[in-house]
């Protein structure tokens, strides 16, 4: 199985691009030094087994992602080696089917930080990714460097930040303060980024 190793993700979410432009998007995100991608289910299968990092699958339903056992199974069955879920009723039952699968389970935070990160912990999550594409951290970098802060002190897994960076240092600059990862979207539609 393959771990997420420290270091910068690239995540392919609401990815317009599919195939081979997929396939050559994702490789050049390995070879510029990406430890992983995060791919959409029914993207999986084109990039499996094409790439020496582990793709983050994820299936979003109603909002939610991966919210019950039929779409972690589905995530799983298209190639993922790591399966991304999101807060919802059923998902401490979520993350103990992924773990019988042997698979490594990412959680996904809301903006309520704290009572976030408790509940992710509980629920048996390997990694915490904070969310900060919300409208509350648009451009509010105080804001954000205070949540990842709080995430970081109050989790006692790795933590993956996602959000959107202005530039490089940006990035650099929450993997010196502890950060295990750091979600950057697709470059193609993020330029700052790239």
């Amino acid at each position: 199985m393959k771990q997420v190793e420290r270091g910068v993700i690239v995540s392919f979410f609401n990815n317009p691009f599919k195939g081979d432009v997929l396939i050559s998007l994702c490789k050049q995100a390995q070879e510029g030094g990406a430890v992983g991608v995060i791919v959409e289910k029914n993207d999986i299968c084109a990039i499996s087994g094409k790439l020496d990092i582990p793709i983050i699958g994820y299936e979003l339903k109603q909002g939610v992602i991966t919210p019950d056992i039929n779409s972690a199974k589905d995530v799983i069955e298209s190639g993922a080696n790591v399966v991304a879920v999101g807060v919802s009723p059923s998902m401490q039952k979520v993350v103990s089917f992924v773990h019988d699968y042997k698979k490594t389970v990412v959680g996904v935070l809301d903006s309520n930080a704290k009572e976030s990160v408790e509940m992710m912990q509980k629920s048996g999550v390997d990694m915490l990714c904070t969310d900060m594409l919300t409208e509350l951290f648009e451009g509010d970098k105080n804001a954000t460097n205070e949540k990842v802060n709080d995430v970081l002190k109050s989790s006692t897994i790795p933590v993956i930040v996602c959000g959107k960076y202005e530039k490089s240092d940006d990035v650099s600059a929450f993997l010196r303060r502890g950060a295990y990862g750091v979600v950057v979207g697709n470059p193609l539609l993020n330029l700052k980024t790239a």
